[in-house]
């Protein structure tokens, strides 16, 4: 029953020599029902004649193979029994897969029961009254055209004694397995306690069930049209209900036989949904989300499937709008035209283990089912939100279109504005079908306030305009896998403005050791002039090219590397004083887990050290270029870095910042001398 919720969107419905062949899973569990039926009902057709069961073992499989087209094996024994009616068991069956399946058997069972009404037989009569099922193994599976293995091809109509009525059914224990197409193996569904009310009348099929699936309770009811009330241009009511715990789905409208196949019109309403306990049911691993609700129109044409009338709601995120899913071609193709008043990618994406626990060896999110669907379809996408909240940072307008093709999923262009002022713009590129998929962004922020990207709790304490260059390449199937394989370049350049330290001491213990370096004495706030900075990520690790932040006092220069993966970072800031009221003027060290680094002051710090360190701040002519485009014209740290280049082949910059090179020694001195007493 899952699994025909699960993949209805992509059956099929082909004819035949005019003769519709019906493919929905929830009609086929019916024939298959039957087709069980029929093999009690021919051996209670030759129990009436007075033969021996067992003898005619071999007729009993024909008749099935006639009414399947599928091979039948009973290797127990065939048993009667009287008690309450009539009672006929079945020990050790096994129902054949389709020739293309993963193993020789659909259906594997312990043994069946077929407990027959015992008036009706002395009129001749083959009447059941319920069927039990006993240690069921089935296997449900799609192959590459998505036909399913529940698809019978009979190879006569048979003569065996019909059944009035589709029986009760009850399955004491059993496990089912789902493979869809393209999918990877699934971990097998197991159930218990699952037991099947069904009353079939000329009109329809009406079903009421419940069951325990993986320790979850499910019910489930509804009518259904039969087979022979389909009719073109005669539309048939349907009813649908399932709950799981909480979780509830509902279903109405109609059924109707069309050129192209089925075609249902229904109104599907979903409420409290949760994803990741609903694919623990079905095999697959999901991140915890806000719970869902849904409604919309579902509907077939002969292009393919229709969803209008959409709306969503997950947590503070709100989704509207149309899909289209056209199966015209052999590979599926979808349309999707959404829109979102709030989109809140904080709950939607949530980090991976390691970047809630900072536990590195723990199994991550995974984007695997994502990955996979993106791999066997086509499509376009367009997505309009007023609002998107990305963590800390607000964004306004949100523009995205998207396309896939042959597995790439393309993003461009990423446009939104910045609540507070500022733009942001880039494009995604995902290879999803690649091995391990691969990512490639480009996204780029101008004039947004440095509160914006700082979050709630920093907003107040840094006033200045920032620009931020992502240029990210990385590969994986998690977020955990990509950090791990992140690679590319990260620059920033913050303008003039203001930091209140005196707070920012305040809420980081230790940091007035670094952010002393910026302030004159008996001063909390100081003025910033710019920070620059700009990092090479190499698996996941962020060494520092160019970190450079100037203040009215001093300029500070950092160097170092962060592990994105570890969460561990190793920094050293050296300053070059302006002013002999700076409150401190020693290199600082920046160790150990970001959430709570350590910040020592290096107040022993050797002559030679100091002495050295105007050639601090001279960088490459390259590391110029690579910040010329960020920040525009007059940012006081790119002038200051315009001033201090090294010439080109002149010389280089060692890892204690002193230049080589003639000369270049004595020079580095003089300056850092200079610099300490503010000349």
């Amino acid at each position: 029953m899952m699994a025909g919720f699960r993949r209805a969107d992509t059956a099929r419905f082909p004819t035949e020599n005019g003769r519709i062949v019906h493919k929905g899973t929830v009609v086929n569990a019916v024939v298959f029902l039957l087709a069980v039926s029929l093999l009690v009902s021919t051996a209670a057709y030759f129990m009436l004649r007075g033969v021996d069961l067992s003898a005619v073992r071999p007729e009993i499989i024909a008749r099935v193979k006639a009414a399947t087209g599928r091979d039948l094996q009973i290797a127990g024994d065939l048993e009667v029994a009287l008690r309450q009616g009539l009672i006929i068991r079945a020990h050790r069956l096994a129902l054949g897969n389709a020739e293309w399946g993963s193993r020789p058997e659909m259906l594997k069972l312990g043994y069946v029961e077929a407990h027959l009404a015992l008036l009706p037989l002395f009129l001749g009569e083959v009447r059941v009254k319920r069927i039990d099922l006993h240690d069921v193994d089935l296997v449900l599976e799609t192959d590459a055209s998505g036909r399913g293995n529940w698809e019978f091809e009979p190879e006569a109509s048979g003569n065996a004694q019909a059944v009035s009525a589709l029986p009760s059914v009850r399955i004491e224990s059993g496990r089912l397995t789902w493979r869809g197409t393209g999918e990877r193996g699934q971990e097998p569904l197991i159930f218990t306690e699952l037991a099947l009310a069904a009353d079939v009348s000329r009109d329809g099929i009406g079903f009421e069930g419940a069951a325990r699936l993986d320790h979850n309770g499910v019910e489930f009811s509804g009518r259904l049209p039969t087979w022979q009330s389909l009719a073109p241009g005669s539309p048939q009511d349907v009813t649908l209900r399932l709950r799981l715990g909480a979780a509830e789905v509902e279903g109405s409208g109609t059924l109707q036989q069309a050129p192209w196949g089925l075609s249902p019109r229904l109104n599907l309403r979903a409420a409290a949904l949760d994803l990741a306990k609903l694919g623990s049911v079905a095999g697959r691993s999901f991140p915890s989300l806000p719970q869902l609700d849904v409604t919309l129109d579902l509907s077939r044409d002969a292009r393919g499937w229709q969803v209008d009338k959409l709306a969503a709601v997950a947590g503070k995120s709100d989704l509207a709008g149309e899909l289209r899913w056209l199966t015209e071609s052999d590979r599926p193709k979808f349309t999707a035209t959404l829109a979102a008043h709030t989109i809140d990618l904080t709950e939607l994406i949530p980090l991976s283990d390691t970047e809630t626990t900072g536990d590195t060896d723990r199994a991550a999110v995974s984007w695997r089912p994502l990955l996979d669907a993106l791999d066997e379809v086509d499509g376009e996408v367009q997505v309009r939100a007023s609002q998107v909240v990305a963590w800390d940072m607000v964004l306004a307008d949100a523009r995205v279109d998207g396309r896939v093709d042959a597995g790439v999923l393309s993003l461009e262009p990423i446009k939104a504005s910045l609540s507070g002022g500022g733009r942001a713009e880039g494009h995604l590129e995902l290879h999803a079908g690649a091995q391990p998929p691969a990512w490639d962004l480009v996204l780029g922020l101008r004039k947004l306030p440095a509160g914006a990207l700082l979050g709630p709790r920093w907003a107040s304490l840094v006033d200045a305009p920032v620009d931020l260059d992502l240029d990210l390449q990385a590969k994986g199937a998690s977020v955990h896998q990509a950090v791990q394989n992140l690679a590319g370049d990260a620059r920033i350049v913050v303008g003039s403005g203001r930091a209140r330290i005196g707070r920012i001491d305040s809420l980081v213990g230790g940091i007035s050791t670094l952010t002393g370096q910026l302030l004159a004495k008996g001063s909390d706030e100081a003025q910033l002039n710019c920070v620059i900075a700009d990092f090479t990520i190499l698996r996941g690790v962020a060494t520092a090219d160019v970190l450079l932040i100037d203040s009215a006092v001093s300029t500070v220069r950092g160097d170092g590397w962060v592990d994105l993966v570890t969460q561990d970072l190793d920094l050293t800031f050296t300053p070059r004083a302006k002013s002999p009221t700076l409150n401190i003027a020693v290199p600082v060290h920046v160790r150990g887990p970001m959430r709570q680094p350590e910040f020592t002051a290096d107040r022993g710090a050797s002559l030679g050290k100091l002495l050295g360190v105007a050639g601090l701040f001279v960088y490459p002519p390259a590391a110029l270029l690579a910040l010329g485009d960020l920040g525009g014209s007059g940012n006081a740290c790119i002038e200051l870095m315009r001033e201090n280049a090294a010439p080109q082949g002149a010389g280089s910059v060692d890892s204690s910042g002193r230049q080589e090179g003639e000369g270049s020694i004595m020079k580095g001195i003089s300056r850092g001398l200079k610099g300490l007493f503010g000349q």
